[in-house]
């Protein structure tokens, strides 16, 4: 009975991995297409200067891409959510099972074929370190950018970023140093980040935990907001 659950959880998982797959593909291609030359961008004027649509664009198809592609952005959070929920009962029994995906492989195949499964299920979920003290500091969100449609706020303070944090680190400095290759290298991959923000109600510091998806956009960098390094 719970093998038989486990593989149904490793297909779901397989299904999803694959969805996730596509609409990362399908983002790439729709900002490839808004942003290349003579491209309106993301979120570029579709008027002239006296208000009237532009001639040189199809509006039409811009919107539709444009509509699109924030779709896709919800989805692949819904995605990656159910992903990593899905991931924490299926990796801890991983290495007690070698069960074959079809009927009528060799033990090598089977072996092979679970090695690389679970190999591509832990790359779903990034590890989050354990929280340290705040090493880095958000501001300048963009509207529309990654770091805004995750939900990252000016002024919040970082604390983990993926696997960076100055528990792993050793320091805020060796942290906020090693946090722009961090970013390149998760390119298109859902990012947990934990960071303190200031409840303007209760003037109370609270930990925070989105999940930010690094890719290009119509702006700076791969995140659309600015990140200092925090100075205690």
């Amino acid at each position: 009975m719970t093998s038989t659950s486990q593989e149904d959880k490793r297909q779901r998982a397989r299904a999803l991995l694959r969805q996730r797959e596509a609409i990362e593909e399908e983002i790439k291609n729709i900002t490839s297409s808004l942003t290349g030359p003579g491209g309106p961008g993301l979120r570029g004027n579709l008027v002239d200067s006296e208000g009237f649509p532009r001639s040189d664009l199809d509006i039409v198809s811009i919107r539709s891409q444009r509509q699109r592609i924030s779709q896709l952005y919800t989805e692949h959070k819904v995605i990656t959510d159910e992903l990593e929920q899905l991931l924490h009962s299926i990796l801890g029994r991983d290495n007690q099972s070698a069960s074959a995906l079809e009927s009528g492989t060799s033990n090598v195949e089977r072996v092979t074929q679970n090695s690389i499964e679970s190999k591509q299920l832990e790359s779903v979920s990034v590890r989050l370190a354990p929280c340290g003290k705040p090493f880095a500091v958000v501001d300048r969100v963009v509207p529309a950018s990654p770091a805004d449609v995750a939900g990252l706020k000016d002024g919040d303070r970082i604390t983990a970023f993926a696997d960076i944090s100055t528990e792993t680190k050793g320091s805020e400095a060796e942290s906020y140093r090693a946090l722009a290759a961090t970013v390149r290298d998760f390119l298109y991959v859902s990012v947990p980040v934990t960071v303190e923000r200031l409840n303007p109600e209760t003037h109370e510091v609270g930990l925070v935990h989105v999940n930010v998806t690094p890719m290009p956009w119509d702006g700076p960098g791969l995140l659309g907001c600015e990140i200092r390094q925090f100075l205690s």
